[in-house]
């Protein structure tokens, strides 16, 4: 038996009644919440229209059961796991417990009969997504058996990318046959199509892999805050518009543009509601990683 102070989890729920657009607006106002031993940390982005359903806590306990060997959630950790019907925040620091939360809430909707495949689960890291499946399989054994662990395959636990990925290759036709391109690889690709993309303008001293940079910089830019190319100048304009057809000639797609895609098809009414029909959690962790071009996703 052991146990373990946790930092003080807060929760915020979105009233039923808010539009779906609850993901918008943000108060600028400062919440600081304490980390271990003391130490501050602030975020810095509270949604307003959210409700505050748990305030500071001196501290949640986590116990291991003698009987299954699952750590026992208290306090606001608990309330996180079971809250249902409306959309929820958990700010918490570093180290609170934040991986077992999410991994216990979805042992918690699958123990309620929820179908694996109308949970996802957002991570930013690979690292960070083999950790979280790891931790759910250990919980799902723990609590429901290793019988369970067979009826876990439409569950989707990955990084945001892998999951844009996976929708347009399954559902959009054009995207079956489309490869992705890692950094190493863009920048070889890039390195490859200078001259036709007309890149090195984009350095002042006309050098390669200075240009190069300096519209990556531009693309990440450009597709975090979903702007398009059309409120850019020249020549960024017509260097990324050529920049985009090249990809889609050689059926090419970066990261990023996993995440752009993904949301222009969910803008489509008829596509939404396809996967709407299926999904029903969509649980992200390191939510305040999150870009617009993330939030778009989220919000679709």
């Amino acid at each position: 038996m052991w146990n373990l102070m946790l930092s003080p989890i807060d929760i915020f729920a979105r009233s039923p009644a808010e539009p779906a657009s609850w993901a918008t607006g943000f108060d600028r106002s400062v919440l600081t919440i304490p980390r271990p031993h003391g130490i501050p940390t602030c975020s810095p982005c509270v949604p307003r229209r959210w409700l505050r359903v748990a305030s500071h806590r001196t501290g949640d306990v986590v116990s291991e059961r003698a009987g299954n060997g699952l750590p026992q959630l208290t306090g606001s950790a608990l309330e996180a796991v079971g809250h249902r019907g409306s959309h929820l925040q958990i700010i918490a620091s570093a180290g609170a417990g934040k991986t077992e939360v999410v991994s216990q809430r979805v042992v918690d909707l699958l123990a309620e009969g929820v179908a694996p495949e109308a949970i996802v689960a957002f991570t930013f890291t690979a690292r960070a997504a083999e950790e979280l499946k790891n931790r759910i399989v250990q919980r799902v054994e723990g609590r429901l058996g290793k019988a369970a662990l067979d009826r876990l395959n439409g569950l989707f636990v990955g990084t945001i990318h892998a999951f844009c990925f996976r929708l347009l290759q399954q559902r959009v036709p054009r995207y079956e046959t489309y490869d992705v391109l890692d950094d190493n690889q863009l920048t070889a690709f890039l390195s490859r199509e200078a001259n036709r993309l007309e890149l090195r303008q984009l350095d002042p001293g006309n050098r390669l892999f200075a240009s190069i940079a300096a519209f990556l910089k531009a693309v990440d830019v450009v597709e975090n805050e979903l702007l398009g190319t059309d409120p850019l100048p020249d020549p960024v304009k017509s260097v990324l518009h050529n920049y985009y057809e090249t990809l889609d000639r050689y059926r090419l797609l970066t990261y990023g543009q996993q995440v752009v895609r993904a949301v222009r098809e969910l803008e489509r009414p008829a596509f939404a509601a396809d996967i709407h029909a299926t999904l029903r959690h969509l649980i992200v962790d390191e939510y305040q990683a999150s870009t617009r071009r993330r939030n778009g996703l989220s919000s679709c």
